[in-house]
């Protein structure tokens, strides 16, 4: 499972995540940029998109 968010929603998916806890293959992407929320972020030339491509990318060559 990948997660990720904004930014600015970084801390209220950290208590979700808390509250479960993370499992193999369970990872939570913190975006260093502003980011975006939802689908936007993969959108074509979205400013700050790259970095949530590379972590997905990295995330799927681990499996």
């Amino acid at each position: 499972m990948f997660l990720t968010s904004s930014f600015r929603e970084v801390k209220e998916l950290a208590g979700l995540v808390n509250e479960s806890g993370l499992n193999q293959n369970e990872v939570q992407f913190i975006p260093q940029s502003a980011g975006h929320h939802g689908s936007r972020a993969l959108w074509i030339n979205q400013d700050g998109g790259e970095e949530y491509w590379e972590a997905i990318t990295a995330f799927l060559n681990e499996l």
